[in-house]
């Protein structure tokens, strides 16, 4: 049966609910935390995301994905039309191994986001115009923009430092971050998160996610079970992936998303400043992106490090699969019509044409 949305009720600020969540969650109280989620939701927070991501993240294992799913069947009808929601879902379900349910979920989410690129295009063209119109009458200034990324991200480091400060971590620049350290001087202007790289092992990785767990300043965020790799929002909701670095017997390095691993040779760590922190890198950079990009001194707004990469290997070929899914879905959105029809050729070498075709009105 599908919940009502309360009517005349005074519901609780979002940020308040997550705010109170992090505070059990960082308790050890785990079970109490999710019981703060769900309640707020079913109280008539049903459609706000945040909340919705905040339950994917506290996921503890794979079976945890059936109350989730309960969870979803439950809500209002409004939210089965919410994208952002449905792409929570769809991750919890890819966590869980439901690969299937996942695709499920986003075929309807891309359905859903094309007919709305297809409804709305004539409604925000009167809707500028009207904005225009209404603007060009008013004295005041334009509301300030919000506060850049980049100041955002050096406040997330600085933080980011701060945690690691008593540990035996150094946690250092890699991927698109050292990327726009070395060429740029500054942070990639299309890369909306930040990448470092750790050396440690099962149990160091352990002991890193319960210290974020306990941060004032970030939140875990849970992307799969079976890569190393450790995801973190800052309170300014710049996100961080923090990557585990191991070694193998041979001597090289790797480390590992959810469907790829990146094999580097040996390196140390080098002293920098970046954005007016202190940090480390590889101290063989150019090597260390070599390995990871090939030709990286010639910018490639389309470069995907799960494809292109020349160090990337394959370890999971399903979920790699359902990822093509939500890099669609991200690539309409974002107006990226090169990755957009890349990935469309991907999946229809999956079978998807004849839905492709529907989907594209073609």
């Amino acid at each position: 049966m599908v919940a009502e949305e309360p009517l005349e009720t005074v519901l609780p600020d979002p940020e308040d609910v997550l705010a109170e969540t992090k505070r059990v969650r960082a308790s050890g109280d785990h079970p109490r935390a999710i019981e703060i989620v769900e309640s707020n939701l079913r109280a008539g927070l049903w459609r706000q995301s945040r909340l919705w991501r905040e339950r994917v993240s506290l996921m503890a294992e794979p079976a945890d994905y059936s109350a989730i799913r309960s969870l979803w069947l439950s809500a209002p009808a409004r939210c089965h039309r919410s994208i952002p929601i449905m792409r929570n879902v769809a991750r919890a379900a890819c966590a869980a191994g439901e690969h299937e349910e996942a695709r499920l979920l986003l075929r309807r989410a891309l359905e859903i986001q094309m007919y709305r690129k297809r409804a709305w295009k004539p409604r925000v063209r009167r809707a500028k115009r009207k904005a225009l119109h209404l603007f060009n009458g008013r004295k005041e200034a334009p509301p300030a923009a919000a506060e850049p990324f980049e100041r955002r991200a050096s406040a997330a480091l600085e933080d980011l430092s701060a945690e690691f400060e008593n540990t035996d971590y150094r946690p250092f620049l890699i991927s698109g971050t050292l990327l726009g350290y070395l060429r740029d001087g500054k942070l990639i202007s299309w890369d909306k998160d930040i990448d470092v790289g750790v050396f440690a092992d099962a149990d160091g990785v352990a002991e890193m996610r319960r210290m974020f767990e306990r941060s004032i300043s970030f939140s875990v965020r849970r992307l799969d079970f079976h890569s190393s790799r450790l995801r973190v929002e800052h309170a300014n909701r710049v996100l961080v992936d923090i990557f585990p670095h191991y070694p193998e017997p041979d001597g090289l390095l790797w480390h590992d998303g959810a469907t790829t691993r990146w094999w580097n040779k040996p390196f140390g760590l080098e002293e920098i400043e970046f954005l007016g922190k202190r940090m480390y890198m590889p101290d063989n950079p150019e090597r260390y992106l070599d390995e990871n990009y090939g030709n990286w001194r010639v910018p490639e707004v389309n470069f995907d490090a799960r494809i292109d990469a020349p160090n990337v290997q394959l370890f999971d070929q399903q979920y790699f699969d359902t990822q093509l899914y939500f890099s669609l879905l991200d690539s309409i959105t974002k107006n990226k019509p090169v990755m957009c029809t890349r990935y469309r050729s991907m999946l229809a070498d999956l079978g998807e044409e004849e839905w492709l075709r529907r989907l594209f009105g073609e």
